[in-house]
């Protein structure tokens, strides 16, 4: 047992060494540190109680090694992975800290894989400029903001496989990025379950999206994002809204049992050949002067009102 020391548990400099089933507890500063050029393994331990982070990764140019530790009831961020790092943070449980549960920081290409994720106090996972790593099969739950966030446009991340639910924002926010997020499944995020911001140019593909308090796919700003054989089906508001000055591709994709309409578009693009069927209202509504999208090929049927909805626009059908 490590336990109350004034400056950490453990500080791991330029070390190879493996730290394996230790209790590192209620620390005046981060729980572990890896730190330098560093290949150490930090494997099944709980990382508890402290005033800082659990666990930070900074400068190593090695591939330490962050697995199956309990990381909980920090007072910052569960584990922080800073500038210039690479590495695997794979099969960690992370709960009730205060920021964070995983926050990585410019110019990282770490392995984030397989974590469960629960009740952190801002994200599950935040991802900051000039990242391209992997974000994979973790599961991530009631996060007291976003359950992924993504913002840089330099981020290029691959996002796969990952189970969000109950968030208190939204289950997937991006920000000025890139990257690919593809088959994951979100739900009931208390408002977006996929949000896109500014100049967004990333891949949504095969996501299901359900259960979401507003519109659950929302694409704005100047996004030019390319969403292809997504699900979006039983949400509290609109299944989809385009809003803003965003020209996004929406192709392929089912819309359906949806409260608040299908589609609602403000704004340009294109929306080709989708299935919007079932939704409480209408199906597709075009609405304003700058809704100007390209609609080709859709089906557009047993929607509880008007399949198309035209309000003030110029729309090229």
């Amino acid at each position: 047992r490590i336990c109350r020391n004034d400056h950490g548990g453990v500080w791991l400099v330029g070390s190879d060494c493996v730290l394996v089933r230790n209790h590192i507890g209620e620390s005046a500063g981060p729980g572990v540190l890896v730190d330098g050029v560093s290949c150490a393994q930090v494997r099944r331990n709980c990382v508890t109680s402290g005033t800082s982070h659990g666990i930070i990764l900074r400068d190593s140019t090695c591939t330490p090694i962050i697995a199956d530790n309990e990381i909980e009831r920090n007072a910052g961020v569960g584990i922080r992975v800073e500038a210039g790092v690479a590495g695997v943070v794979d099969m960690n449980k992370i709960s009730n800290n205060c920021e964070t549960g995983i926050i990585i920081e410019t110019g990282s290409g770490i392995s984030v894989t397989q974590n469960t994720l629960i009740r952190n106090g801002s994200c599950g996972i935040e991802i900051n400029d000039h990242f391209s790593g992997q974000i994979s099969e973790n599961t991530i739950c009631e996060s007291q903001t976003h359950g992924i966030s993504v913002s840089g446009v330099h981020s290029a991340p691959v996002i796969e496989k990952n189970k969000i639910e109950h968030c208190q924002l939204d289950g997937v926010h991006l920000v000025d990025s890139g990257g690919t997020l593809k088959e994951n499944i979100i739900i009931a995020a208390e408002r977006h379950g996929l949000l896109l911001q500014g100049q967004c140019h990333s891949e949504l593909l095969k996501n299901h999206v359900s259960q979401c308090r507003q519109a659950a796919v929302q694409l704005c700003g100047r996004t030019t994002a390319v969403c292809l054989q997504n699900v979006v089906s039983n949400n509290e508001q609109e299944g989809v809204t385009i809003m803003e000055t965003a020209q996004p591709t929406f192709e392929d994709n089912v819309v359906s049992l949806n409260k608040g309409g299908g589609m609602s578009v403000f704004a340009g693009g294109k929306v080709l050949r989708n299935r919007v069927h079932d939704n409480f209202k209408f199906g597709i509504k075009l609405e304003g002067v700058s809704a100007s999208a390209y609609l080709r090929g859709n089906t557009i049927s047993s929607n509880n009102g008007h399949g198309l909805l035209f309000q003030n626009n110029c729309a090229r059908i």
